[in-house]
């Protein structure tokens, strides 16, 4: 509990919470209310695979233990499913699938479904949104912390992330275990819009620029430190005493492919 404390600590001095801004404006001009940032979120579903036992097939010492948890939209359901018959099945690993819950209930009705079948998901109580993608960052956060404190390393992602099986086990493997890193994709002077998707209200952050931060895209961490999204976790909160770093632009990189999925390769 102590990496979620601190992490609030964190979450109070600055107090920007990303997609959560104290006031949020739309492009039909919409106002967000104020909405205090939780300390913790209610998991309602915990995925079977807390031990992470298919992490530690290898008899090799020097074999990272990791667990991938990508971050999808409740109703996403065939898109789960492609993920788990393609690259996720190809990882020596468990993935597991991060929601929150649907408006509609045949959409609650199917996870729980989907949970008894797979065993990967992990649900919290809140309304699955954009807005709301802080929350589920927090919601992965609380499951490492409590259920998986064996796993040497996080990946975190989306589910529009097509990833290749044996980079992603090669590049771990090669990372020493130091536990105040993030590696990732690395922003540098990013805009703060107080416009638009990515609004960010300036008494909330009032200046022109985030510090450096990794893509919310794909990133990497140590368990001993964990990060909550793109700008705010990998970046503002990562100034207090983590060092960021950029993947190996030669060895790893993000393309963009024409239907919309990126993939790291």
């Amino acid at each position: 509990m102590r990496l979620l404390q601190f992490i609030w600590a964190a979450l109070t001095l600055l107090f920007i919470a990303s997609t959560i801004s104290l006031y949020h404006r739309n492009s039909l001009g919409l106002t967000r209310p104020v909405i205090p940032f939780p300390k913790s979120v209610n998991l309602t579903i915990i995925p079977h695979i807390v031990n992470c036992s298919a992490s530690r097939q290898s008899d090799d010492s020097r074999q990272p233990k990791f667990v991938v948890v990508l971050k999808t939209r409740i109703e996403e359901v065939e898109q789960r499913k492609a993920i788990r018959e393609t690259w996720a099945s190809q990882l020596r690993c468990p993935v597991v699938f991060a929601v929150g819950k649907s408006l509609h209930s045949a959409n609650n009705s199917k996870i729980i479904n989907e949970s008894s079948i797979y065993g990967d998901i992990l649900q919290a109580d809140f309304i699955d949104s954009y807005f709301n993608l802080t929350l589920k960052s927090l919601s992965i956060l609380q499951w490492m912390d409590e259920h998986s404190a064996q796993v040497d390393f996080f990946v975190q992602g989306d589910s529009d992330m097509l990833m290749s099986p044996k980079r992603l086990e090669h590049f771990m493997s090669a990372r020493r275990y130091r536990e105040k890193e993030i590696y990732g994709h690395l922003y540098e002077w990013g805009i703060v819009h107080h416009s638009d998707k990515w609004v960010i209200n300036p008494t909330t952050y009032p200046y022109m620029y985030y510090p450096e931060y990794c893509s919310g895209r794909v990133f990497f961490h140590h368990s001993g430190y964990i990060s909550v999204d793109d700008a705010y976790l990998t970046g503002i909160i990562a100034l207090a005493s983590i060092r960021l770093k950029t993947f190996l632009m030669n060895k790893v990189n993000f393309y963009h492919s024409t239907n919309g999925l990126f993939t790291l390769i």
